[in-house]
């Protein structure tokens, strides 16, 4: 009697860890090669979680903010676009309909265009030597922070022919009237901000304390947001959370724009978070028609819809 029920209770145990340890492996593969469906199964499940068991009671945690809609772009806007290839047709060829309406009606309004990565799906010399040629024809200042698609497809795979054609974008530092914005490559350091970036921001903090200071980078960067991220590609292992990044930046004010989002429909085309004086912003487009771009007008951040 003891050895059946012995038996029993082991032959359950077995089969529970076979399922447990599959599940743990079907959710692997999911992470690795399906980010896009891994978001759902990750929103869906903290969604859930909030139902049944209320809040995060935590006081560290984020708190939900809104960016603000403007129906016109105003004179001396910085249009700030993340993954700009979504506008694209198959010919891959920069703009695209949506961005290109946008700079032809707002051209004597626009003082920069800054991307946040992903550009085209395969950038090649020719694709870069247009877009170029194109920014030159319309007299608008274009900067530019790497995404994964910079450096890791066709002939940009060894990120040579970005720094022949565009040049160091890393840590390039544009002063505005109100604002000061920092171009940073979160590529090179698998999504976390470089020493280098956080000495840029007390620096930049001690000589215009009067001026907002704005971080554009392709990759999200805290571990809050990870559900909005198009893709896992070249993450570190483990993202801070955004009480660790406010202790690097020793609780200055800094808005973080991030645009590797927005590129499937479960995500929101922008999206809004802070944490004490931090705020961090994350926009794409994904070829929908409610894609929207971020305009920096006065220092202030608004959302348009394309």
């Amino acid at each position: 009697m003891y050895w059946g029920h012995f038996l029993k209770t082991a032959v359950k145990s077995f089969f529970l860890g076979v399922l447990v340890t599959l599940g743990v492996l079907i959710a692997a593969v999911i992470y690795d090669r399906h980010p896009s469906v891994y978001g759902v199964i990750e929103r869906d499940a903290k969604t859930a979680w909030t139902k049944v068991f209320g809040p995060s009671r935590n006081p560290e945690s984020f708190t939900i903010c809104e960016i603000p809609s403007l129906s016109q772009v105003p004179k001396g806007s910085v249009i700030i676009i993340g993954h700009a290839r979504s506008d694209l047709d198959e010919t891959d060829d920069f703009p695209g309909p949506k961005v290109s309406k946008l700079l032809t009606e707002n051209r004597d309004k626009i003082s920069h265009v800054v991307f946040t990565g992903d550009i085209f799906a395969v950038p090649s010399r020719r694709r870069w030597q247009n877009l170029k040629r194109y920014f030159a024809e319309i007299g608008i200042d274009v900067l530019i922070a790497p995404g994964n698609h910079e450096h890791l497809s066709g002939e940009n795979a060894s990120r040579d022919i970005f720094q022949e054609q565009i040049g160091e974008m890393h840590l390039r530092t544009v002063v505005l009237p109100e604002a000061v914005m920092i171009v940073e490559d979160s590529t090179r350091s698998n999504w976390l901000f470089s020493e280098d970036a956080v000495d840029l921001v007390a620096q930049l903090n001690e000589e215009y304390p009067t001026r907002k200071l704005i971080i554009v980078r392709h990759n999200i960067p805290v571990m809050e947001m990870l559900s909005l991220a198009n893709s896992r590609i070249d993450m570190a292992s483990g993202l801070p959370s955004a009480a660790d990044v406010a202790l690097r930046f020793q609780n200055e004010s800094v808005v973080v724009v991030s645009g590797d989002s927005g590129a499937f429909r479960h995500l929101p085309r922008s999206s809004c978070h802070k944490h004490h004086n931090l705020m961090f912003l994350s926009n794409g487009l994904g070829g929908f028609d409610e894609d929207e771009i971020l305009i920096l007008d006065h220092g202030k951040i608004w959302k348009y819809l394309l």
